[in-house]
């Protein structure tokens, strides 16, 4: 039997949250505040007792689920790239405001729904792809029980989309959950349906 609860949870907050700018596959870290966030976290999440916790493999993700896998018994976390969250190419490292410099056409039509990714990276529906298609693998390679899967804002706000079937057009229709926030899908008769959409402990 696959997982019974499926958990996706947004990585802490980092300096480039902090001052907005694009991260995409940039290896950064939690910042002091962001550590502190997932420590608040950890023990709700605690408590629906996972059975596996898997973790894109960049660093503020692991480290994320690290506060996690601290609380619970027998559980270590594991890695998998395709969580990774959206590569945005020559965006990455810099704000809206110094892309909006270089590439203002290109930053528009983006912001307007255009998933043509001209910036270099990926679209929307390719990062969303492989992350939901990650999360389905995962939750049938889980014997019952939770699943939490620890990613990112703009690959998980995707997947989310993909896993209760929505078009891209939906998708703008609810937000990119905060830092350190998740949302929760059980499996019922018809399938996956979210039961909680961007929780968090405030922190």
């Amino acid at each position: 039997m696959p997982a019974q609860t499926v958990v996706l949870w947004r990585h802490g907050q980092t300096n480039f949250n902090t001052v907005g700018k694009f991260q995409g596959h940039i290896d950064t870290e939690l910042d002091e505040f962001g550590w502190g966030q997932v420590r608040a976290a950890a023990p709700l999440l605690a408590e629906y007792k996972p059975q596996r916790i898997v973790s894109s493999d960049l660093k503020r993700a692991q480290q994320t689920a690290s506060a996690l896998a601290d609380l619970v018994d027998d559980v270590s976390v594991e890695t998998d790239e395709r969580l990774r969250e959206t590569a945005y190419g020559r965006w990455e490292g810099l704000t809206r405001a110094e892309v909006k410099e270089q590439w203002a056409d290109e930053l528009a039509r983006w912001s307007s729904g255009d998933d043509e990714p001209t910036h270099g990276g990926e679209s929307r529906v390719d990062s969303a792809s492989r992350a939901a298609d990650a999360i389905k693998e995962h939750i049938a390679g889980t014997e019952g029980g939770a699943l939490v899967v620890v990613g990112h804002g703009g690959s998980l706000r995707g997947a989310v989309g993909q896993l209760l079937e929505l078009p891209l057009t939906a998708w703008d229709r609810f937000a990119v959950s905060h830092n350190a926030h998740w949302n929760v899908f059980e499996r019922r008769r018809q399938g996956l349906t979210l039961v909680q959409f961007n929780v968090g402990t405030g922190a």
